[in-house]
C-alpha cells in the first residue's frame, strides 16, 4: 500500500492561478499549457469557443472568448476595452492585443495586434517578465491576461475584493475543484496587489488557498 500511495503522490500535477491588481489594471496569470503561435489569436477573439473549434462539448470556452467578454464587463464602458494576452511555452512566446476602439476603426475591421518576438516592443517584454514572475521560475509554460482598467469596479480596499472573489471561486467551483483533487491535480489560487509606494507586490494570504490542502466550503 505504501509504494502505491507514494506513486500516486508523485504523479500529482500542480498549477497556479494568480489574480493581481496593479493600479487600475487587472492581471490574471496561470501556469497552465499556454497558447503560442497561431493559438494566441483565439484568446482575444470575440465569438470563438472551444466547442465550435474542436466539436467537443466539454471544450466550451477554451479558446478565449471569456477573456474579452469578462474584460468588457470589468471595464464597464461600452466603447472601451483593452486586453492583452501574453503566453509562453518553453522558449516560445506570443502576444495578442484586443483594443475595442482600434478594432472598430481598423482597416480591415477587427484586426488584432499579434507578435511572437518579445524584443519587438517594450510592453511585450515587460508583460512577459510579469507573467513568468507570477507563474513561477519552475513553470514550463503559462499565460497572462492583462485587462486595462479591469480593476475599476473594485472597492478601495482591494483585500475585500480578493476575499469575495476567493469565496466565490470556492463555492461556485467546489465540485470541479474536488474532482480535480481526486485526479491528483492541484490548483493554487493567489491574490496580489501592487504597492506603488514601494514598487512591490503584496499577497493577500488570507484569501489565497489551494484546492488540495484546503477544505472546499
Amino acid at each position: 500500500m505504501v509504494p502505491l500511495l507514494m506513486s500516486t503522490l508523485t504523479t500529482r500535477k500542480e498549477f497556479k492561478i494568480c489574480f493581481i491588481r496593479e493600479g487600475d489594471n487587472l492581471i490574471i496569470v496561470d501556469s497552465g499549457r499556454g497558447a503560442v503561435g497561431s493559438e494566441i489569436a483565439d484568446i482575444v477573439a470575440l465569438g470563438k469557443s472551444g466547442t465550435k473549434e474542436s466539436g467537443i462539448k466539454q471544450a466550451h470556452g477554451t479558446f478565449g472568448a471569456g477573456a474579452t467578454s469578462a474584460a468588457l464587463y470589468l471595464v464597464g464602458k461600452e466603447d472601451q476595452c483593452n486586453v492583452t494576452a501574453v503566453s509562453f511555452r518553453g522558449e516560445l512566446a506570443s502576444l495578442a492585443m484586443f483594443d475595442l476602439e482600434t478594432c472598430e476603426t481598423s482597416n480591415p475591421p477587427w484586426t488584432y495586434y499579434i507578435s511572437h518576438e518579445p524584443s519587438s516592443c517594450e510592453d511585450f517584454a515587460t508583460k512577459l517578465k510579469t507573467l513568468k514572475q507570477f507563474a513561477g521560475n519552475e513553470a514550463a509554460s503559462g499565460m497572462g491576461i492583462f485587462i486595462k482598467e479591469g480593476a475599476n469596479r473594485f472597492p478601495k480596499q482591494t483585500y475585500a475584493a480578493w476575499q469575495a472573489i476567493a469565496k466565490s471561486i470556492r463555492i461556485n467551483y467546489a465540485q470541479k475543484l474536488q474532482r480535480l483533487s481526486e485526479s491528483n491535480v492541484e490548483l493554487s489560487f493567489e491574490f496580489w496587489t501592487h504597492n506603488s509606494k514601494h514598487d512591490t507586490f503584496q499577497e493577500t494570504k488570507t484569501a489565497s488557498f489551494t484546492s488540495w490542502a484546503d477544505p472546499i466550503l
